[in-house]
C-alpha cells in the first residue's frame, strides 16, 4: 500500500514539474 501511495506522489509531481515548466514555455513565446 505504501509503494503505491508513494508512486502517486512521484507522479502528481512529475505532472506538476511539467505543467510548470510548460507554463514558463508557454509564458516566454508570448513575450
Amino acid at each position: 500500500m505504501l509503494v503505491i501511495v508513494t508512486a502517486l506522489v512521484d507522479f502528481y509531481n512529475l505532472l506538476f514539474f511539467i505543467g510548470m515548466f510548460n507554463r514558463q514555455k508557454i509564458q516566454s513565446k508570448q513575450k
